[in-house]
C-alpha cells in the first residue's frame, strides 16, 4: 500500500475539506494520482479522487466518500 493511500484512511472531516478545496490536480503522478493495476488499467488513488471534490458514483475501489456518496461537484 503505497504512503498516501495510508494516509488517507486516518483522515479528519475538516482535512477531508481542506483536500477538497486543492481541486484537481494539473498534472498526474503515478503512486499519488493513480496506480496501474495488474491489467495495466488506471486505478484512482483516495487522494485523487478527493481532491477532484465529488463522487462520480461509478463505484470506484478507492472511493474516499464510500456510503456517503452526496458530494458534489464544485
Amino acid at each position: 500500500m503505497s504512503q498516501i493511500v495510508a494516509y488517507m484512511f486516518d483522515l479528519t472531516e475538516e482535512r477531508k475539506q481542506q483536500i477538497m478545496a486543492l481541486g484537481e490536480p494539473p498534472q498526474l503522478i503515478e503512486d499519488i494520482d493513480f496506480q496501474m493495476n495488474e491489467d495495466g488499467l488506471i486505478v484512482f488513488t483516495p487522494w485523487y479522487l478527493l481532491r477532484r471534490g465529488f463522487c462520480c458514483e461509478s463505484a470506484c475501489t478507492n472511493c474516499p466518500y464510500g456510503e456517503d456518496s452526496t458530494a458534489v461537484q464544485n
